[in-house]
C-alpha cells in the first residue's frame, strides 16, 4: 500500500459560521507546519472530495492512506455516527500497523485530538488517553490561530509528532497488506464510547 497523507482531519460539519471559520483556520495552521515537510500532507474532506465522488468510499480510502488522524472534537462529534465511524477506522488501522511494526511505534498513538467546545465533563475518556490540545478558550474574535504563539507552538509540536510517525509508517508501507481501495468504515460499535479508555491503551 502507498501512504499518501501524513494526517486525515476528522471533524463534525456544523452550520454555524464560527465553527466553519475555526476549522478553516485550524487546517491552515496544520498545513503551514506540515507542508514544509511534505507537500499535500493533509486530507480534509471539504477540500479533497470532488462533486460526484462516493463520499463514504472516498473518506475510507483517504483514512487508509493516511498515517495519522487529527480529531477536531466538540460534544456534537459524539452525535455524528459518521464521525465516530471515521474514528473507528483509524483505531482499526492503528492496531493493524502496530501488529506489523509495533517495535518501531512503542506507545505511539496515531490519533491526535483538538478540543474546541464543551466543559471538562464533556471530554470523553478516550480523548484523555490521547495526545490532545485544549482550544476551548480560544476565540476567533480576539486573534487568528497563527498569531497565538502558545497555540501555534502546540500545533507545531503536534505536527512534528505526526511527522515522526508518518516517516516510520511510510518507510514500512510495503509491509502492510491491506488494500485501501476496498477498505470500509467499520460499524459504529467499533468506536469507543464516552467512558471507554482508548482501545489498546
Amino acid at each position: 500500500m502507498t501512504i499518501q497523507y501524513a494526517c486525515f482531519v476528522s471533524y463534525r460539519r456544523l452550520s454555524d459560521l464560527s465553527t466553519k471559520a475555526f476549522i478553516k483556520q485550524l487546517e491552515c495552521a496544520i498545513r503551514n507546519h506540515l507542508e514544509r515537510l511534505r507537500e499535500d500532507g493533509v486530507f480534509i474532506d471539504y477540500n479533497d472530495i470532488r462533486c460526484g465522488d462516493e463520499l463514504e468510499e472516498k473518506v475510507a480510502q483517504a483514512i487508509c492512506v493516511s498515517s495519522c488522524m487529527v480529531v477536531v472534537y466538540c460534544p456534537a462529534y459524539d452525535n455524528s455516527l459518521y464521525c465516530r465511524r471515521e474514528l473507528a477506522a483509524m483505531i482499526e488501522l492503528e492496531n493493524m500497523r502496530k501488529q506489523v511494526i509495533g517495535d518501531q511505534l512503542p506507545a505511539k498513538r496515531l490519533i491526535f485530538t483538538i478540543v474546541y467546545g464543551g466543559s471538562d465533563s464533556d471530554i470523553p475518556q478516550w480523548i484523555k488517553d490521547t495526545i490532545y490540545i485544549d482550544m476551548r478558550k480560544f476565540s476567533l474574535l480576539s486573534k487568528k490561530i497563527y498569531l497565538d504563539k502558545e497555540l501555534d507552538k502546540k500545533i507545531r509540536e503536534m505536527v512534528m509528532s505526526i511527522w515522526e510517525r508518518h516517516k516510520i509508517i511510510d518507510a514500512a508501507s510495503d509491509k502492510f497488506t491491506i488494500d485501501c481501495t476496498t477498505f470500509k468504515l467499520p460499524p459504529l460499535e467499533k468506536a469507543p464510547s464516552r467512558s471507554q479508555p482508548f482501545p489498546g491503551r
